[in-house]
């Protein structure tokens, strides 16, 4: 799905994924719904963020 939209919904522009990145909130941490926002990003290649990290500067505990 990941390759779909990049060619089908991107316009045509490439997609940068050594300077791209994802965040998100199901990391698979104790309290989460699960581990798809990691997973995602692991299956795509992206460097994952949880949110806490992202935005708050916070450190997490998520081993990749």
């Amino acid at each position: 799905m990941w390759h779909f939209m990049t060619k089908s919904f991107n316009g045509g522009i490439g997609i940068d994924l050594e300077k791209s990145f994802y965040v998100g909130d199901a990391a698979g941490r104790v309290n989460d719904h699960s581990d798809a926002d990691k997973m995602f990003a692991q299956n795509c290649g992206l460097i994952y963020y949880t949110e806490s990290e992202y935005f708050l500067g916070q450190k997490s505990w998520v081993f990749l």
